[in-house]
């Protein structure tokens, strides 16, 4: 066999040339075709209650813009794979490996599709973490101290993300210079640990979205009961359930990697990358769906309101009693809380959308 066979062998298997590229499309589809029906209910949630909503305009144009970079970059990947595949199988088939060659070491038609699949996974990203930080700072009762961080910690991963992408990218602009090997081998590396960060931020805005949630249900059952107890319950297993997807697709998707390409070379069964950036869209569009389809709570704004004590000033100011609004979707829960950071005004109930 000769140096060139050696090097295309592992590229021209049926593994190669069937098995990763049906794998990879055939569960983008799938996963796109629910996103498909998701994105449509969540739209007609929207615009159907978006005068009632001051964020509505907001969360749609977030829910809109994901789904659309979701488009693109799934064609981008389409594009990709489809034509990886048929160079495979023509390589496969006649054995002439020039034009395999002249694609495994980088040319446009392999880095420009590429190039824009990676730029809209970060882009996807970015706006996902914003929508979802946005939440989490209106549940803690818009507190600097606790978006400060949560912004901090996004825009670090996503800086870092940038960096490993860009070297990537020169990297396999073509592979025969030694540098750029050397920039995609690190590069290859450091994504790991965008993943990891990816992981703690998203897990990060999750829990304490719903811990701060959990936390307004104690101070709720104390005033109303067991009842609304239940439905704060409901509400955090929402967030949970919904916000866990992302997370868990990038647990999913390291394991897959270490486990099938310990070496990095990018040969693996199945590509998840598809799955990662529209899980990234589909979580956030997810919870609304949810709550509109009567999975949360409904409003218990009046009943909140019947429970307004009189208390003293002193006692008010100690206890830093204040009405707290929190929205998930559409359906609303409305209480009064111990809040972290006091409200400076009533807040519309429909203010978490």
């Amino acid at each position: 066999m000769s140096s060139i066979e050696e090097i295309v062998a592992s590229y021209v298997t049926t593994g190669s040339v069937v098995g990763t590229v049906n794998s990879t499309l055939s569960i983008m589809f799938v996963i796109y075709g629910f996103y498909i029906m998701l994105f449509g209910m969540s739209v007609q949630i929207l615009c159907k209650r978006n005068q009632e909503r001051p964020n509505g305009k907001l969360y749609l144009g977030w829910t809109v813009t994901l789904f659309v970079l979701a488009t693109i970059t799934n064609g981008f990947q389409a594009w990709l794979m489809i034509q990886q595949q048929i160079i495979f199988f023509e390589a496969a088939e006649t054995r002439e490996y020039d034009r395999l060659l002249r694609y495994l070491l980088g040319e446009p038609l392999k880095t420009v599709p590429i190039t824009l699949l990676s730029i809209g996974a970060l882009v996807i990203n970015i706006v996902a973490d914003t929508m979802l930080i946005h939440r989490c700072w209106i549940i803690w009762g818009t507190s600097k101290r606790v978006a400060l961080p949560l912004m901090l910690m996004s825009l670090g991963t996503n800086i870092f993300g940038i960096v490993f992408t860009t070297m990537g990218l020169i990297g396999q602009s073509d592979t025969t210079v030694a540098s750029n090997a050397i920039l995609l081998a690190q590069s290859n590396r450091l994504s790991v640990g965008y993943t990891v960060g990816n992981i703690i931020v998203n897990s990060t805005i999750t829990l304490m979205t719903a811990g701060r949630i959990w936390w307004i249900s104690r101070q709720a059952r104390a005033l109303m009961g067991q009842p609304i107890n239940a439905k704060y319950k409901t509400i955090v297993a929402i967030i949970l359930e919904s916000g866990i997807l992302y997370p868990l697709t990038l647990v999913v998707q390291i394991i897959i990697y270490y486990t099938t390409d310990p070496t990095g070379s990018g040969r693996v069964p199945v590509d998840l990358g598809p799955v990662v950036w529209q899980f990234a869209g589909i979580a956030p569009t997810l919870i609304i769906v949810r709550a509109e389809m009567g999975k949360t709570v409904d409003s218990v704004h009046q009943q909140v309101s019947s429970l307004r004590f009189a208390v003293g000033d002193q006692d008010a100011r100690r206890s830093n009693l204040h009405a707290i609004n929190i929205t998930v979707g559409e359906q609303v829960l409305s209480d009064k809380d111990s809040g972290f950071a006091p409200y400076r005004s009533s807040r519309s109930i429909e203010e978490m959308v």
